[in-house]
């Protein structure tokens, strides 16, 4: 029998989906800008997730590829599909991708694929090196659609040290100049090798301004941080503040010290009286700037390596010459994180 209602619901549902499918294909791609950033080095990627905290909130999405953990070309062609292709390849036509690669030696996995892709499609792409000051000709003859000037400054945020802030502000240069955007940005700040840390204190001098407080006008011990400058740039943090916050709740001043290597060292005339050949700069910061006397009766340290441990060792010795106790405690930071 003839049923009209059916006839016409079909009917319906037909012209419902013919409408649908024409207003997708007219209508503007879901993502017309996108960041991908491809680094030998997971500080970066962790440096980004900070960095993206503090981006307008209308900034492009921005993927990540740990490079380290590609391991056969096929992972390189599945992180081009995943990260810059995306799940529509009609809306990937008409998006302009950023791509910034972070390298650290060569020898790749897939990385021809990767710049053929670049390439083929007008991607903007950027290679330079990972390691610190490192200009490399040949890294620059792979960028595409790009002008020297950008690569320079790409390379001077990145060379500047990778914190947080460095990053974000590398980021908003590129939209800038790539993408058009407005959001304005700052020039790359190179950070310290070492320095003191508190999180309720900004800046060094009132970070070191609480420590002498400390040491000049109080009964409480005070006990020091010891920690790696990488998880201070990439504002990993957490396990440092947690300890910090804890000592103060057992009753003692606490600071932080992060230190980019202890290898770092200068002669010091007076370090509780005794003059030093090659003293760590790191522990210089513990000193009083007067006196020379250290203004830390415990110090904490999270670097667990061998080398680390004997170099503390060696140098406690002019520590505990003076009336302070002094100790080193080892632990494990990522316990602290989980």
């Amino acid at each position: 029998m003839y049923n009209a209602t059916e006839t016409l619901t079909s009917q319906h549902l037909l012209t419902i989906q013919l409408s649908v499918a024409a207003n997708m294909s007219s209508s503007p791609p879901e993502e017309p800008y996108k960041v991908v950033l491809l680094s030998h080095k997971d500080s970066d990627i962790l440096t980004l997730s900070t960095a993206k905290q503090n981006l307008p909130l209308d900034y492009p999405p921005i993927q990540t590829v740990d490079l380290c953990s590609l391991k056969v070309d096929n992972d390189m062609l599945n992180a081009v599909n995943e990260k810059i292709v995306g799940p529509s390849t009609a809306t990937n036509n008409d998006t302009e991708v950023l791509i910034i690669v972070r390298l650290l030696g060569r020898g790749v996995p897939g990385f021809q694929h990767l710049l053929d892709h670049a390439h083929k499609h007008n991607h903007y792409l950027i290679v330079v090196s990972g390691i610190p000051g490192s200009f490399e000709p040949d890294l620059t003859a792979m960028c595409n659609n790009v002008s020297v000037d950008t690569i320079n400054e790409v390379m001077k945020y990145f060379h500047a040290d990778g914190c947080a802030n460095n990053m974000n502000n590398m980021l908003r240069y590129l939209a800038d100049h790539l993408f058009k955007f407005g959001y304005e940005y700052a020039p790359a700040v190179t950070m310290p090798d070492h320095g003191l840390y508190h999180p309720k204190f900004d800046g060094a001098e009132n970070t070191m301004a609480y420590l002498q407080e400390c040491f000049e006008h109080s009964d409480k011990p005070t006990v020091a941080v010891i920690f790696y400058r990488c998880h201070y740039l990439s504002g990993n943090r957490a396990f440092v503040d947690a300890l910090l916050d804890e000592l103060e709740v057992l009753g003692v001043h606490s600071i932080g010290l992060f230190t980019e290597t202890l290898r770092a060292a200068e002669p010091m005339g007076d370090v509780n009286g005794h003059a030093v050949e090659r003293f760590p700069t790191a522990l210089t910061y513990l000193l009083h700037p007067v006196t020379f006397k250290s203004m830390v009766d415990v110090l904490i340290s999270s670097m667990v390596r061998y080398s680390v441990y004997t170099l503390l060792f060696d140098h406690l010795y002019y520590y505990l010459c003076s009336n302070t106790y002094q100790i080193i405690l080892l632990f494990n930071p990522g316990i602290c994180n989980g």
